[in-house]
């Protein structure tokens, strides 16, 4: 009797659904599971450089098209990246255990032996000289550690700190003043990160995001895990701001903000995924007064280039998004007739499959929705949608019979 071994192999696939709201399609640029931060080189239109919290820095000089991955002498990790606007073949990046520079426009990056166990690096968009930097020497031990330079990073200063700051905001009128958040309380710094005071603090809060205006080194909004602040005076006096984005999102967790200068009352709010929100990313055209949503899902990050009109990019927990924006609030989203409350993508059924599986998605307005796989590298396996689509429950088939896979198992992972 002869005995024979099969072998089952299954094919790990990815969906994502790509919506068009009021005119504006988001699209999907990067696919990452484990994505890290965003810096838009501002003089060069589309040129984008995105990390992996792991071990990969990636850059494209064509809006997200495509792609190439940099090369490094030593890598352990990749938790912030900044550029030098006015001169950006020179960027800095924080590898966990030290400090990386670029002097190529990120293709190449090589441990510059300064610095150790950072997690922020920032240097000034307005004074490209000045450079900050937050880490901890001792590792997660502590205590935390400012480092500034004025010189480009040639040499730093070392102020140690009660406990980690985040997120430095620097002024554009004044290269001295810095904004930082740590905790329970936004702080300021008149002479660039030496010492630090409270310019407000809540025992009962914990701010998550702080936004500088890059015309009004007064104006500023905080975001707490609750409410939004701001301050149109330098931080003596605080207002509540937009307590209508609760009614869409009664978390509010707030990850970033994205002001329009040329218009203050326009400002995008991201939240993050806390609790039983799942995030999503907002906009106001009334100073707050009403909102509304236009991505359903976390947001980490939120930029925007000096293009007419902006691309607006956004890390999300499953990579990159972006959309174009010419969009406008219509008001709080409303529910009638039973109408989907969100977009969604449902869990595709059944899973796994061979050869043929439904996928059901939600839509709360008429939208343009675009809906594609890819395999598990990121590249576009096929298009299964591609068209305008009334509100409420969809559905389509998807088979691997119509793509150039194999015939065999496939598992579908659905954001």
């Amino acid at each position: 009797m002869s005995q024979s071994n099969c072998i089952l192999k299954t094919t790990l696939l990815s969906i994502f659904l790509s919506v068009t709201i009021n005119a504006v399609e988001i699209d999907t640029v990067f696919i990452d599971s484990n994505p890290g931060k965003l810096e838009l080189i501002i003089s060069d239109a589309g040129t984008i450089i995105f990390t992996n919290q792991q071990f990969c820095i990636s850059k494209s000089t064509d809006y997200g098209e495509t792609w190439i991955n940099a090369e490094f002498d030593s890598l352990y990790g990749c938790f912030d990246i900044s550029f030098n606007q006015s001169n950006p073949s020179i960027g800095f990046s924080v590898g966990g255990k030290t400090l990386l520079k670029t002097t190529n426009g990120g293709e190449n990056w090589f441990d510059t032996g300064m610095l150790e166990y950072l997690y922020t690096v920032d240097v000034n968009p307005y004074y490209p000289e000045i450079i900050f930097a937050i880490g901890t020497p001792d590792q997660a031990l502590g205590p935390y550690h400012f480092y500034s330079s004025s010189d480009g990073g040639n040499t730093w200063k070392d102020t140690t700190l009660e406990r980690a700051f985040i997120n430095p905001c620097s002024g554009n009128g004044d290269s001295n003043l810095v904004y930082a958040h740590h905790g329970n309380a936004v702080i300021k710094s008149t002479n660039m990160g030496e010492s630090w005071a409270n310019i407000i603090y809540r025992s009962e809060e914990f701010f998550t995001a702080i936004q500088l205006s890059s015309t009004n080194d007064l104006l500023l909004y905080a975001g707490t895990h609750g409410k939004i602040y701001r301050t149109t005076d330098g931080g003596t006096s605080w207002e509540i701001f937009g307590s209508a984005l609760g009614e869409l999102d009664s978390e509010t967790y707030v990850a970033g903000f994205l002001l329009d200068e040329s218009n203050p009352e326009r400002i995008f709010v991201g939240l993050q995924k806390h609790g039983s929100s799942n995030g999503g990313l907002y906009l106001t055209e009334d100073e707050g007064e009403t909102w509304m949503e236009i991505y359903d899902s976390s947001i980490q990050q939120i930029k925007a280039d000096n293009e007419n009109p902006r691309n607006v990019y956004c890390v999300t927990d499953f990579g990159l998004i972006r959309f174009t924006d010419t969009i406008h609030v219509t008001g709080i989203n409303q529910n009638p007739d039973n109408l989907p409350a969100e977009y969604s993508l449902e869990q595709n059924y059944p899973n796994p499959f061979n050869p043929g599986t439904v996928i059901n998605y939600n839509l709360p307005v008429k939208s343009n929705v675009k809906l594609k796989v890819y395999d598990i590298l990121g590249r576009e396996m096929i298009t299964l949608v591609n068209t305008v689509q009334e509100s409420g429950k969809h559905s389509v088939q998807f088979s691997i019979e119509n793509t150039n896979l194999t015939s065999g198992v496939s598992e579908l992972l659905t954001p």
